[in-house]
């Protein structure tokens, strides 16, 4: 292998590893978005309840994160499909988002909604699905505050499962959950994205 040849494969690597942070530093918008129609959902559920529409509340908490991560799967592959350059972590992690959404819709909306079990165990469900799908997506990208916002949604599904019932605790935790999994780790990633295009701008 010759010295020519050894510099374009060092250059491709690089080119690849430049593009895995450029995805990870460009979702952030996307996790950004699902944290704040999370902690929309609550403010609109703790309206339900003042209008005594109690019923509604659950519903509206669980299915509001599951379409927020199809519309944001649905905005971010439509500007990947115009770059037209992708990269596997970028892909892989399209895929978590969209596996982890149809299987919070069945956990924690088909199955509660059917009676299969109570919307209390759907929200616990929830949580721990979110756990998964932010501890993968830190895997993925190797982005610390992933690890994070995954160990809190667990520990948050823990302190639901043995709150009692839904009420200040379930409402506190899912905040706190949203925050750091989603809110925190997206304002960061945005941050960075920001930074590397204006970088490149100059």
């Amino acid at each position: 292998m010759d010295q020519n040849q050894v510099q374009q494969e060092i250059a491709v690597i690089k080119d690849m590893i430049e593009k895995t942070r450029n995805d990870t530093a460009e979702s952030g918008g996307i996790y950004l978005f699902i944290g704040i129609c999370i902690i929309s959902a609550l403010l609109i559920v703790e309206a339900l309840n003042g209008l005594r529409l109690n019923q509604w509340g659950w519903p509206v908490i669980i299915a509001t994160p599951v379409v927020a991560f199809l519309l944001s799967f649905a905005v971010f592959s439509k500007r990947k499909s115009r770059e037209r350059v992708g990269t596997y972590a970028g892909r892989i992690n399209s895929i978590v988002l969209v596996t982890c959404s149809l299987s919070l819709l069945l956990v924690g909306l088909l199955f509660p909604l059917t009676k299969v079990y109570s919307l209390e165990t759907g929200a616990i469900f929830v949580a721990v699905m979110f756990g998964v799908m932010i501890f993968i997506s830190g895997a993925i990208h190797g982005f610390t505050l992933f690890y994070v916002g995954a160990a809190v949604a667990w520990v948050g599904a823990i302190v639901m499962a043995y709150a009692g019932g839904i009420g200040a605790v379930f409402t506190t935790t899912l905040i706190v959950i949203a925050l750091t999994s989603f809110v925190i780790p997206g304002i960061v990633l945005d941050t960075r994205a920001k930074k590397s295009r204006a970088a490149h701008v100059a």
